[in-house]
């Protein structure tokens, strides 16, 4: 039997892959920044002249404005208002107000701004405009005459007790003060004689209400009498900023030194001091405590 033989022959072929890796490269080309360059730089423009020219200018003129209005209030004649961010000069007539006074009442303007009504200046300096109250004091003799022919004649007379009103403190006059010569018989006269009332002032004003001249008079008169030196301090109830009342309470007390110079007494001999609401005598909740905590305090030293 014959067998038949297959030889197959099976060749086995490896193939190998090949991985090419290309890269891509690019070459920068430089590109020009204008104009996109100037947006931001423009932009920081626009904003800058934006608040320069627009903003700022109806900022100040507002702070011009309240500041001018609140020397308005406080009895001063405004010429001329000039607004350095919140640093603000005035030139301002005044007689009764004192420089001090005017300065402090104007550093408390309010104007309103995003996050409400916020303190326009932080610096207010006021020069006093000597021109402006000479015109004044002329159109007022001018208009002396006709106001007299339509107001009746005025009664120079203080009440025995005068109400608390608008004017400010009550005024009572008693009668003639004994002169003391000791300097504890002294104080306790000055004492005795503004135990329940004090001079009057104008309110938010250190110019003295005429109602109080026949106290002063009597006042000045025990000055003279008493040995010593004499300090005058002003005080002033809780009510609005409390360095403003400071300074009302100077200007107040000073204008009482002033009026006892014009009595004869030596101003070497006197001491104007003010303490605002800082001793508070009585309740400044109440109406009558404030009445009595805006007062003018007079005592006498052994001081030569």
């Amino acid at each position: 039997m014959a067998t038949d033989f297959k030889s197959s022959s099976e060749s086995s072929t490896t193939q190998k892959s090949t991985r090419t890796t290309r890269y891509w490269r690019r070459a920068d080309t430089p590109r020009a920044w204008w104009p996109w360059g100037l947006i931001p730089v423009l932009g920081l423009a626009a904003l800058f002249l934006f608040g320069t020219l627009i903003m700022a200018p109806n900022i100040q003129a507002e702070v011009r404005q309240s500041v001018g209005e609140e020397l308005g209030r406080a009895g001063a004649v405004v010429g001329s208002i000039e607004a350095d961010g919140q640093n603000v000069t005035a030139s301002v007539a005044f007689e009764g107000p004192a420089k001090g006074l005017l300065e402090a009442v104007a550093e408390t303007t309010k104007c309103n701004t995003w996050a409400g009504a916020l303190r326009c200046p932080d610096v207010v300096t006021v020069h006093r405009d000597a021109a402006k109250e000479v015109a004044i004091g002329e159109a007022a003799t001018e208009a002396a005459p006709a106001i007299a022919k339509q107001q009746p004649e005025q009664i120079d007379a203080v009440p025995a007790a005068a109400p608390i009103g608008a004017a400010g403190e009550v005024g009572v006059v008693h009668g003639a003060m004994t002169p003391a010569s000791s300097t504890d018989s002294c104080n306790e006269a000055f004492s005795q004689a503004l135990s329940g009332t004090t001079i009057r002032f104008r309110t938010s004003s250190a110019d003295i209400d005429t109602g109080s001249e026949a106290l002063l008079a009597e006042l000045a008169k025990l000055a003279k009498s008493c040995p010593g030196n004499l300090t005058i301090a002003g005080h002033t109830d809780s009510r609005g900023d409390a360095d403003m009342n400071r300074a009302l309470s100077q200007a107040r007390a000073e204008a009482v030194r002033d009026a006892f110079t014009s009595y004869g007494i030596a101003a070497s001999r006197m001491a104007a001091v003010g303490y605002g609401e800082e001793q508070p005598v009585a309740d400044n909740a109440l109406v009558e405590g404030r009445a009595t905590n805006r007062r003018i305090v007079i005592s006498v030293d052994a001081s030569e």
